[in-house]
């Protein structure tokens, strides 16, 4: 078995490809945009003097205030993170 430096130390062996970061990203899309609209949102409020880029943040919310139904989100949000997975599977084999 091949080990990489200091995988005696982290656990982390030959196996760890190296692009599992960005299959990470990929595959998490849901929550970095979640987490992004939340950034973006604070911080446009605090330099527009109190105004808001979406509706309400996280953007999922925006999606509901927007007349999306809880169902619609929750199936909409679900098929793009199951894309974005299929998405990261086919960037490991490339």
């Amino acid at each position: 078995r091949r080990h990489t430096p200091f995988s005696h130390v982290t656990g982390v062996q030959s196996w760890a490809h190296p692009i599992l970061p960005v299959f990470i990203v990929i595959a998490g899309a849901v929550y970095l945009i979640e987490v992004l609209s939340v950034i973006i949102q604070v911080v446009y409020f605090k330099l527009s003097g109190g105004k808001r880029f979406f509706k309400m943040a996280p953007i999922h919310h925006h999606f509901e205030q927007c007349g999306w139904s809880e169902t619609k989100v929750v199936t909409v949000f679900s098929i793009f993170t199951a894309v974005m997975c299929l998405l990261s599977l086919v960037s490991l084999y490339l």
